[in-house]
């Protein structure tokens, strides 16, 4: 299950389909990674829809030599938060994309926000 679809090259002018500025520059904080097409994705994933930010964390794919998901807090520019991932490929000459942006309600973005001290 892919929670974002829409993708965006992170060496390209990588945009917030919410405030329009580069996500480079919003604030960011890991929630969580897997291996794409592994069975913890999905699980990764599911969480992430479902707000379940602690669970989520508990998925950590460091080290791994494959294509791999990492799901990041992100503020915009107008202090809402969000969740958006970026797919770090294994090819060697693949750049790292990011997908959309996924804006959090008021309630749902300040706990995420408190979980993974987003400044």
């Amino acid at each position: 299950m892919r929670l974002f679809k829409r993708t965006q090259s992170v060496t390209a002018a990588s945009r917030c389909g919410h405030c329009g500025h580069s996500i480079e520059n919003h604030p960011q904080r890991d929630i969580a990674s897997a291996v794409i097409a592994s069975p913890e994705h999905d699980q990764a994933a599911s969480l992430v829809s479902v707000r379940e930010w602690e669970a989520a964390a508990r998925h950590q794919a460091a080290n791994e030599i494959a294509d791999i998901r990492v799901w990041r807090a992100v503020r915009c520019n107008d202090g809402r938060v969000g969740v958006v991932s970026m797919v770090i490929p294994i090819e060697m000459w693949a750049d790292n994309y990011y997908e959309d942006v996924l804006i959090l309600t008021p309630r749902d973005g300040a706990e995420l926000a408190r979980f993974v001290n987003l400044d």
